[in-house]
């Protein structure tokens, strides 16, 4: 029995991790450039094999010359190592289940490749995660283990982070492994490589991690140091280990960014001395402490047992080495005045493990105290982890940009885009866009006119695009039932995409430079259809330039655009969509009240088009489960309140208008 809990409890934490992973499948701007890095990897011919994303492959002679790093390359450059390790990763991964006959990566985002590159990462941190259970398993017993597995399951922060691709996701695989070889029970050799490990984490992918190696080292230091000793072979031993991944970041990143960098140096440049952080905001020294440090935890129960573990004679000892040197790092890290968890997450591990250590003992003991004790314990991990379910479905509503981005794709496929003639065997996929560049071409190469009884026929948006003169002017085929023929239109799509839909959720893995749309060619006097796939191209645009979104010029060469304001776009544009996003824990509805549906852009002469799509949004399904919330509670709801965040808007066109 003991052995299929453990097995069980082997797969709660990477499961959870891939659930937080799909029920939150997009990135906001913090992920943005290792996310973007692994996109731009996987579709370079040089760095790996020719592996077409979204059917796109970077030249090889100079393959990093469409990478977005070089577009958008941020306040400061950052190592893109870890990126280049999970792209290889994927890239084999996505290999082997092509080999088993799975299309991943091969139709955008039915099978998404972004969530393949994110899961590589995540169960890697899973990984990291359970070699440190094992660690604390090894040297205080497999109950010690169970605990930590169910005290870090009802935690929100580690689980949801475990896949987002900051560089403080790639240092904390490294710390967490560093801090398994320190517990108490690693001989010398361990202890080193765990050193090597903080190393390695602070010179490649976040220099704070050098205080908390720091405060690892520091007893030693200080004991060396008092016995008036000068540890010159600590200090050598440091410098030497540190040369690897110096040499490594530095030649790697000098290469990838096209200038000598060591990334970490200019972020602590940049960061610290001339104290560019705080233009992101900052919090009081005790933020950590009072607020980041009890969500990040979750249970109260844990922030308890750390303490207790201190006081019991059994677990104090190896606690205070593992708890001292978390708190020295937040305690030192807190002099930054700007502060987010991710900057602290790698602490996260060793308190969960000293709280452990205590439950442990709690369940050790047979009587009626500690029985009560373990049971409490128990319920308030569980209710924990209610929460942090609920937090993850509330966390799933701050992505308005890649779901905007989506139900953009949604609406294009969405749309009528096979006709048949009646008895002509003709099937039109209709340029739904006004001004795309349309060409209606017989599938045996010859040109052929429709005239006005078979325009008529169609529906209003393939007129539209019949009323282009270069169609018109195209004399009409006689069509025989042995030869049927097929008329495609080859239209290219133009959407501009603004600032907030960029940091809410849309990268380069979203983009499809071409969408599959299905072609039907229909018979009247045979039963069979042929069924072929038409790409239609797509292009993306991300200025940000604010004088060139002044310019009518500038909006007048796309058909769509996703806004978060739709009164700067210029020209006439109509709301086929609005996204919504989180806003807050504030809706309190009783009974009797009127939900509010009218949009947050107040005064803009825009009507949404009432359209029905396959697809369902998340606002969607809030407003299904305060539906049925309500009925259940005679009216009564308090929530996430949504507010209007991302509009998909069409463009008017002139050829529209004479129809």
């Amino acid at each position: 029995m003991a052995r299929i809990v453990d097995a069980l409890l082997s797969l709660v934490i990477p499961g959870l991790v891939l659930l937080h992973l799909v029920l939150t499948p997009y990135t906001k701007v913090e992920e943005s450039f290792n996310i973007q890095a692994i996109h731009d990897f996987l579709s370079s011919s040089l760095y790996l094999p020719s592996f077409p994303v979204n059917g796109t492959v970077s030249s090889p002679l100079n393959p990093t010359e469409n990478f977005d790093h070089i577009t958008f390359p941020g306040a400061v450059p950052r190592s893109a190592i870890g990126a280049y390790i999970v792209s290889v990763i994927t890239y084999f991964v996505v290999g082997l289940a092509r080999g088993l006959g799975l299309a991943i990566g091969l139709d955008g985002e039915k099978n998404n490749l972004q969530l393949v590159a994110r899961g590589v990462l995540g169960l890697a941190n899973a990984w990291a995660l359970r070699v440190y259970m094992r660690g604390l398993e090894k040297a205080h017993g497999k109950a010690a283990g169970r605990w930590f597995v169910l005290f870090l399951a009802s935690q929100f922060h580690v689980i949801f982070y475990a896949s987002r691709t900051w560089p403080n996701m790639f240092a904390f695989l490294l710390t967490t492994l560093a801090q398994r070889q320190l517990l108490p029970d690693q001989d010398q050799g361990q202890q080193a490589s765990g050193i090597w490990l903080f190393l390695a984490a602070g010179v490649i992918f976040r220099s704070e991690i050098s205080i908390l190696l720091a405060v690892h080292l520091a007893p030693v230091l200080l004991i060396s140091l008092s016995n008036g000793i000068i540890p010159f072979r600590i200090i050598g031993a440091l410098v030497v280990a540190s040369l690897t991944p110096l040499t490594l970041t530095f030649v790697f990143d000098s290469y990838f960014w096209g200038r000598w960098v060591w990334p970490e140096l200019a972020g602590v440049y940049f960061n610290v001395f001339q104290g560019k952080s705080s233009e992101w905001g900052t919090s009081p020294y005790h933020t950590y402490f009072t607020n980041f440090l009890p969500k990040m935890l979750k249970n109260p129960a844990v922030l308890l047992l750390i303490g207790l573990s201190v006081v019991m004679r059994a677990t104090r000892s190896n606690a205070i080495k593992m708890i001292c040197p978390a708190l020295a790092f937040v305690m030192i890290y807190s002099l930054q005045p700007h502060k987010e968890p991710r900057f602290i997450i790698y602490v996260v591990p060793p308190l969960t493990g000293a709280a452990a250590l205590a439950a442990n003992q709690f369940s050790a003991r047979r009587s009626i105290l500690t029985n009560l004790v373990t049971i409490t314990i128990f319920a308030t991990t569980i209710l924990s982890w209610g929460l942090t379910i609920v937090q993850l479905l509330v966390s799933s509503l701050n992505y308005p940009g890649g779901e905007a981005l989506s139900l953009f794709h949604t609406h294009i496929v969405s749309l009528p885009h096979v006709t048949t003639v009646q008895n002509d065997n003709l099937a039109i996929v209709p340029a739904y866009i006004a001004n795309v560049q349309s060409q209606y071409i017989a599938s045996d190469g010859q040109s052929s006119e429709i005239d006005q009884e078979v325009l008529n026929t169609l529906p209003i948006e393939v007129r539209n695009a019949m009323l282009r003169k270069e169609v018109l002017d195209r004399r009409r085929k006689t069509l025989k039932d042995t030869s049927p023929t097929t008329y495609v239109a080859r239209p290219n799509i133009t959407v501009h995409v603004d600032v907030l839909s960029c940091m809410t959720g849309i990268t380069r893995f979203q983009q499809r430079s071409v969408l599959p749309i299905p072609i039907v060619r229909d018979s009247a006097t045979d039963d069979q259809s042929i069924t072929k796939v038409f790409p239609i191209s797509i292009s993306y645009d991300k200025t940000e330039d604010a004088e060139k979104l002044l310019h009518p010029g500038f909006w007048a060469g796309f058909d769509y655009a996703l806004m978060e304001e739709p009164g700067k776009a210029i020209g006439k544009w109509v709301i086929i969509r609005t996204v919504y996003g989180f806003a807050g824990w504030n809706e309190l509805l009783r009974p009797g009240d009127e939900v509010e549906t009218t949009d947050s852009n107040k005064g803009l002469a825009l009507q949404e088009t009432k359209q029905q799509w396959s697809s369902i949004s998340r606002y969607d399904m809030l407003v299904f489960i305060r539906t049925w919330v309500r009925k259940l509670s005679g009216g009564w709801w308090y929530g996430p309140k949504m507010e209007a965040k991302i509009y998909i808007l069409r463009q008017v066109k002139a050829v529209e208008e004479l129809v």
